[in-house]
């Protein structure tokens, strides 16, 4: 059994790595946070990539409608039949015993009974009647890229004319990062700041992508860090501040590089993709 004298020492030995350790740590603490606050000289800006999500299917390309064709026809092919099916052969074969049985007994089947193939007829009656809405709408014919109810089968996103540096660019919604408050914060409140009554649902609290802009060595400016997320259209029509912006519009991805800057537009089809 240990002296306590012993057990003393081991304790004191302890307790003294211990505290080396602890101002070890500290010191590698202090360094870091210096570090960091030295490398954060940066102005900070959250972006909000809001995305109308298409309404309609798009067209099929004529691979797609090739392969669809064969698709249907392995599934016909391989499929059972349905109740229709059973019933209008059966059908078919009663009719075709009372042809070669002429002799027998009318058949007790009410002249007024619908078979299968009146149903058939009367479907293929409705089809033909049936006239599908148009894909193209007023707002298409128009032009008016302020109207959410065009390209249909296509993603809309949203663009605002903002004062970027002294001038007026075509950006995605943005915001100076503020003290005390997340990124995801900043890019929310750049929404409901700039565009008013629209609401969006923000895909997590992490950056999508981020734009890093470091000035000449000469100039006195400091860098920027734009951080952008990315958003789905819940509802809500676009109420522009004219204090922060002047215009807005609702684009696809392609028609981004006819207002965006090629710079600016090279970031965006980084995490921009029209699937």
């Amino acid at each position: 059994m240990a002296s306590p004298s012993l057990f003393s020492s081991l304790m004191k030995c302890l307790q003294g790595t211990l505290f080396s350790r602890m101002r070890v740590l500290n010191g590698q603490l202090s360094s870091h946070l210096n570090a960091n606050q030295v490398r954060h000289g940066s102005i900070l800006y959250s972006a909000i990539c809001v995305e109308r999500h298409p309404v309609v299917t798009s067209k099929k390309s004529r691979i797609e409608e090739n392969f669809s064709e064969v698709l249907s026809k392995i599934e016909k092919e391989n499929s059972y039949l349905s109740d229709h099916e059973v019933r209008r052969l059966k059908e078919q074969r009663a009719a075709k015993s009372k042809q070669e049985n002429a002799e027998e007994e009318p058949s007790n089947i009410d002249s007024e009974t619908v078979t299968a193939l009146d149903l058939e007829d009367k479907w293929d009656a409705e089809i033909k009647s049936f006239t599908p809405a148009s894909r193209i709408t007023q707002a298409d014919d128009t032009g008016d890229q302020k109207s959410l109810d065009r390209k249909l089968d296509s993603s809309l996103y949203l663009l605002v004319k903002q004062n970027v540096a002294g001038r007026d660019h075509w950006v995605l919604p943005q915001a100076t990062w503020e003290d005390g408050e997340t990124l995801r914060q900043t890019a929310e409140r750049a929404l409901s700041s700039v565009c008013g009554d629209v609401s969006a649902n923000v895909l997590g609290n992490a950056p999508c992508a981020v734009a890093k802009y470091v000035p000449p060595s000469e100039d006195e400016e400091q860098p920027i860090k734009l951080f952008f997320y990315k958003a789905w259209h819940r509802g809500g029509n676009v109420n522009i501040d004219k204090g922060i912006a002047s215009d807005y519009v609702w684009v696809t991805k392609e028609e981004m590089k006819d207002f965006c800057h090629n710079s600016y537009n090279r970031h965006l089809n980084k995490f921009i993709f029209d699937i």
